[in-house]
C-alpha cells in the first residue's frame, strides 16, 4: 500500500507459512500486522505449520509473537500447542482462539464462552485446501457479523465443499451455495 493511502479494510489475515518463505516474507508479516495495528482492523492468524520449510522450535519461535498480537488465531490441536496453546494465547490478548479438527468438526473459545460445530459427513475427493477454505468461511462469518456457532458451521460447510472437489478452490461454494450440504441426500436441484 502506498504511503498516505488508505482502505476500509476491516480485516488483516496472516498464514504461518509466509514467514517460513525468506526473511524478507517475515519482514513483510510483520510490517502488514504493524500497519493493520496502527488501523485497528482486526488480525487474524492461521498458524498453518508445515514442516518441510522449517523445524517445529523454529516455526514456534518465529510464529508465536505474530500470533500472541491476532485477535483471532486459527490452527489444529498441533498447531495451537506450536504457539503456547489455548491457555497462553487468551492470556496474549487473543479474542477467538478456532480449533480446525477435520472430520471432527471445530470449536472456538473465547473469554465468554467455548463452542463446537459438528463436521459435514461428505465424500473426499482432495483434502487439499480444505483448511484455507474453513479458514475463510470462519473469517466471513465473522465479518458478517454472525454469531459464533454460525461461524464455526460456515467454516464446516467451506471445508466440506473443498474436500469434495479437486485442487485447493474449485470446489468452493458461493453464498447461495451455503446452504445446499443442508438439503440431504438424494435432493435433485432443478
Amino acid at each position: 500500500m502506498a504511503a498516505g493511502s488508505d482502505c476500509d479494510a476491516r480485516l488483516l489475515h496472516l498464514a504461518g507459512i509466509t514467514p517460513a518463505l525468506s526473511t524478507t516474507a517475515l519482514d513483510a508479516v510483520h510490517a502488514a500486522l504493524l500497519h493493520a495495528r496502527e488501523r485497528r482492523w482486526r488480525v487474524s492468524f492461521d498458524v498453518n505449520f508445515r514442516a518441510k520449510p522449517w523445524s517445529a522450535d523454529r516455526a514456534a519461535a518465529v510464529l508465536s509473537p505474530s500470533a500472541w498480537r491476532a485477535d483471532v488465531v486459527i490452527g489444529s490441536p498441533d498447531e495451537l500447542d506450536l504457539v503456547g496453546g489455548p491457555d497462553v494465547l487468551l492470556a496474549a490478548g487473543v479474542a477467538e482462539l478456532v480449533t480446525k479438527r477435520g472430520a471432527d468438526g471445530a470449536s472456538l473459545r473465547t473469554h465468554d464462552g467455548h463452542w463446537t460445530a459438528p463436521p459435514h459427513r461428505v465424500t473426499v475427493v482432495d483434502t487439499v485446501g480444505a483448511g484455507d477454505a474453513f479458514t475463510a468461511g470462519y473469517l466471513s462469518g465473522l465479518l458478517d457479523d454472525l454469531a459464533p456457532e454460525e461461524r464455526l458451521a460456515r467454516g464446516n460447510v467451506t471445508g466440506a465443499f473443498a474436500v469434495m472437489a479437486t485442487g485447493d478452490w474449485e470446489g468452493l461454494p458461493t453464498r447461495d451455495e451455503l446452504s445446499l450440504l443442508a438439503l440431504g441426500d438424494g435432493v435433485a436441484l432443478r
